[in-house]
């Protein structure tokens, strides 16, 4: 039995707590205007509810692709339930993107996190082929089906490569390493030997498109921000409150 429709929020949009099972792809049907509270609704083929990204992700998506959201139909997009969000100095959760369609390279967009301190947010390119795009037109296969083969893990030498990065940073303390790897990978951590052999290519990828910026222990600082920053983020920041994910776990929706 799948339990997937058990979970779902009490809710009219697509919330953080649809992405609890992992990442999800979806192909964007249209884009209309909302209310003030939540001016943007991006219908999506994949899922029945629209998803209404609050300020921060609608700044990645025009950083991205343009203005004009009229060209974004058709387009793909990979969201994912970050734990990390904060709102009201507590970690609630909220919906993110990870990879875009119609990049070529790496996107680096700052975003504000607290008042007068910004951060870097990645987004990497949704690599489209006729395979990816057929199986998002599919839907979700049944349990029955076996499951995907394993990936394999890192090498011996992405390892070392990392650990030498982190190394040269001056980043010494694990939970600082693996929350950054988190951000970066954009998944939960707890151990640099939870990643995929892919996963670390594209988190040392990643670290290295940092390092090009400036000293990479300076931008890592920035990346992560200042937890006490973070927990005391309020609606003058133009990020969170924005966010319908945080406002619907206020409302109790979730």
């Amino acid at each position: 039995m799948d339990l997937t429709d058990t979970i779902a929020p009490t809710s009219d949009q697509l919330d953080a707590v649809d992405l609890l099972s992992g990442p999800r792809t979806f192909t964007i049907k249209a884009v209309s205007k909302g209310d003030a509270e939540q001016p943007v609704n991006i219908a999506l083929v994949e899922f029945a509810r629209p998803w209404r990204p609050g300020k921060s992700m609608r700044r990645v998506l025009v950083a991205c692709w343009g203005a004009d959201a009229s060209t974004y139909a058709g387009r793909r997009v990979t969201l994912y339930c970050d734990p990390d969000v904060r709102f009201g100095g507590q970690a609630v959760g909220g919906t993110r993107i990870s990879h875009l369609s119609h990049l070529d390279k790496p996107k680096q967009v700052p975003l504000l996190v607290s008042r007068g301190k910004s951060a870097v947010f990645i987004v990497r390119p949704l690599v489209e082929t006729r395979e990816t795009g057929a199986q998002a037109a599919r839907p979700v296969p049944p349990p029955s089906e076996p499951e995907p083969d394993v990936e394999p893990g890192p090498t011996d030498a992405q390892m070392r490569k990392l650990h030498a990065m982190f190394n040269e940073a001056g980043i010494k303390d694990r939970d600082v390493r693996m929350r950054i790897s988190s951000q970066l990978v954009k998944r939960p951590l707890t151990s640099s030997t939870d990643l995929t052999r892919q996963e670390m290519h594209g988190l040392i990828d990643a670290l290295e498109d940092l390092a090009k910026q400036g000293p990479l222990g300076e931008m890592i600082d920035a990346l992560l921000g200042d937890a006490a920053d973070h927990a005391n983020r309020e609606n003058e920041n133009g990020l969170l409150p924005t966010d319908p994910d945080l406002r619907a776990h206020e409302r109790g929706d979730q």
